[in-house]
């Protein structure tokens, strides 16, 4: 059942075939509370009540979502954007497989979670809690989402993670945590306080697919990187001027790497050693130049070099057969042809303007729409 976005401020108390219903949503409204008619939904499986303005008491719970309590055979719920302070009422649902409880600003505390002994997803995302429930290693979660809180230390992760965001948080170390996380393949935790390599600890030891970090405070680049190997994508993000490291050639699985808004000011040429790279994402460094051995790597589709300082780009990037998508805007490139297709991000022109010594791809020719109409028109 869907009774979404009818600005609803009360739901009916008697609800027509409430033991049929399996899936309710009820998202964006303006229900303070959840009432207690839901209570009848004795098979409900699946409940959607985000965007509403869940914060006042109940008429009989002392809580804007005590009637949840009711309803033990729930898998999937989802509360996000509301304004709860509490999730005591969901604690007793040991058949939640899926629980979102996204954007809950006034929501500081991660309850005790112990009975959800199936919980698979967990998403406590923008609200501003400071701790992680302590016994979360023994939950079966596979997805934990918590970016954008004020959690400073973590407890152990469960062994079963194997996607956890944890950027924009006051983060002071990860060492520990994710000790024993053998299915972890993606890690996202930027714009932390982690100011010690040592606070990296066992990255190596993880499966990750997926990498994600920016240690602002680090004046050079965290050796433990290099040992990921089984690294296809790597973001990294740098606030000091940072020199790549030659070991990052090690990483040979990569085929994504971006370093973005950060300090470079000359093309890390260990990359060049990175064959298997397919999307290459400087913007917003100073680099002044790119070395005509970009041509190398053969298998790019992607390259962003928007918002530098190139005053050029070797012709070698027209030869690359599978480049698909080149942005070079916002560089003070010399060339004026050159400089407004990078202006108009046409990335195939720009191609062919570099491969054809600087000749304007032609344009198609123009059927005569004109001949063709006086033909078909009628003596």
């Amino acid at each position: 059942m869907v009774v979404t976005r009818l600005g609803m401020k009360r739901i009916p108390e008697n609800i027509p075939y409430a033991e049929a219903i399996t899936n309710l949503n009820i998202s964006f409204n303006r229900l303070p509370f959840l009432p207690p008619s839901l209570s009848a939904l004795v098979n409900l499986v699946n409940l959607d009540a985000s965007h509403n303005y869940l914060q006042n008491p109940g008429v009989i719970y002392d809580e804007p979502i005590g009637v949840l309590k009711c309803l033990s055979t729930l898998k999937t719920l989802k509360l996000g954007w509301n304004m709860i302070k509490s999730l005591n009422a969901v604690t007793s649902l040991s058949n939640l497989t899926n629980l979102d409880v996204l954007h809950n600003l006034q929501l500081t505390k991660c309850p005790d979670l112990s009975n959800l002994k199936l919980l698979e997803y967990l998403d406590i995302s923008e609200c501003n809690i400071t701790e992680l429930y302590k016994e979360i290693s023994k939950l079966p979660i596979k997805q934990l989402i918590a970016y954008h809180n004020q959690i400073s230390s973590l407890p152990r992760l469960p062994s079963s993670l194997e996607k956890c965001l944890l950027f924009g948080n006051p983060l002071m170390t990860l060492s520990n945590s994710i000790e024993g996380c053998s299915s972890l393949v993606h890690l996202d935790f930027r714009f932390n306080r982690i100011s010690a390599h040592s606070e990296l600890a066992g990255l190596e030891k993880l499966p990750l697919q997926y990498l994600a970090v920016s240690p602002a405070k680090f004046s050079d680049f965290p050796p433990v990187l290099c040992d990921v190997t089984s690294l296809t994508c790597l973001e990294f993000s740098v606030s000091k001027e940072t020199e790549l490291p030659e070991a990052l050639a090690q990483l040979q699985n990569l085929q994504r790497i971006s370093i973005r808004y950060g300090c470079l000011k000359d093309f890390p040429q260990v990359l060049i050693r990175l064959p298997k790279l397919t999307h290459l994402d400087l913007c917003g460094n100073s680099l002044v130049s790119i070395p005509s051995d970009i041509g190398q790597l053969s298998r790019l589709e992607f390259l962003n070099l928007a918002y530098n300082q190139l005053q050029t780009v070797p012709v070698e990037l027209g030869q690359l057969t599978e480049l698909k998508y080149l942005y070079l805007e916002e560089n003070p490139i010399t060339d004026p042809i050159l400089l407004k297709l990078a202006t108009l991000r046409k990335s195939h022109e720009i191609k062919y303007y570099l491969s054809h010594n600087g000749e304007e791809m032609p344009t198609p020719p123009q059927s005569d729409q004109s001949s063709s109409s006086s033909s078909a028109s009628p003596s």
